[in-house]
């Protein structure tokens, strides 16, 4: 349920035993057959701020052991906006910053800027068709910064 992959385990011969099993984690759902919503409703002037920096420090004492990372949210828009509206800004060290910034025209901009360059990459699809997107990016560790934004309608 709500492009979550589920199993169904052919081979269990107990009738009492779950057949089916679930992965929500490409999914802002959770729950069993990731029915349940997990998701926050803002409207166009709406901001929640958080520092993640305050509750790694206190949580992570060797730095040297932090792999890969990732940060991912769900998002829906349901009509046109006059304006550009920015769904994220994720602050980095060393004055990078990355922004998810959804266009007048419905596509998504993913901005990168650091003191010494900028690079844009624009997801060249409607977003504001009012279904719900998934945006996921990973970084740090060895590997280098990933962006997925997957859409998938539902009927």
């Amino acid at each position: 349920m709500n492009d979550g992959h589920c199993t169904f385990k052919w081979t269990n011969t107990d009738p009492s035993a779950v057949l089916a099993t679930c992965d929500c984690t490409r999914t802002s759902y959770y729950g069993e057959h990731c029915e349940k919503d997990s998701g926050a409703r803002f409207d166009g002037n709406s901001l929640l701020r958080f520092n993640a920096g305050e509750v790694i420090e206190q949580a992570i004492y060797d730095w040297s052991k932090i792999g890969q990372q990732t940060f991912d949210f769900a998002f829906a828009a349901k009509t046109d906006s006059a304006r550009p509206q920015h769904l994220v800004t994720v602050h980095f060290s060393h004055s990078r910053v990355l922004e998810a910034i959804l266009c007048k025209n419905g596509s998504l901009n993913i901005a990168i800027s650091s003191p010494t360059s900028n690079y844009v990459h624009t997801f060249a699809f409607n977003y504001t068709d009012g279904y719900r997107h998934f945006f996921q990016s990973t970084f740090g560790g060895k590997t280098p910064l990933s962006i997925t934004v997957s859409s998938h309608k539902s009927c």
